[in-house]
C-alpha cells in the first residue's frame, strides 16, 4: 500500500503538479499542504527530501466571486537523502 506522500509525489511527477482540490478528489489526500511539508522536511519513504515550487492560481466562480487555490509543482530533489540504504 502506498503512503499519502508517495501518491502526492507520484501524481505530480505524472501529471506536473497538483492543488488541493485534485489530492482530495482523486487521492483522498485531505491535507495537502501537510504532506508537502512532510516531503520537504522528511522526505519520502526512501529518506529523499524534496522542494517544490508553489503557484498562486486564479479564477472565477459562475457567479463572479473569485477563488485562488496553490498549485505545487516542479519538484527537485534536496540535499542527500536522510536514509540514502533505501534510495537504492
Amino acid at each position: 500500500m502506498k503512503t499519502q506522500r508517495q501518491e502526492v509525489l507520484e501524481h505530480i511527477h505524472e501529471f506536473g503538479g497538483i492543488t488541493r482540490a485534485t489530492a482530495a478528489n482523486h487521492l483522498y489526500v485531505f491535507e495537502l499542504s501537510s504532506r508537502i511539508g512532510e516531503l520537504e522536511r522528511e522526505g519520502d519513504d526512501t529518506g529523499q527530501r524534496w522542494k517544490f515550487e508553489r503557484t498562486p492560481v486564479h479564477g472565477k466562480r459562475p457567479g463572479g466571486r473569485k477563488w485562488r487555490v496553490i498549485r505545487y509543482h516542479s519538484p527537485v530533489k534536496v540535499g542527500t537523502p536522510i536514509r540514502p540504504w533505501l534510495a537504492a
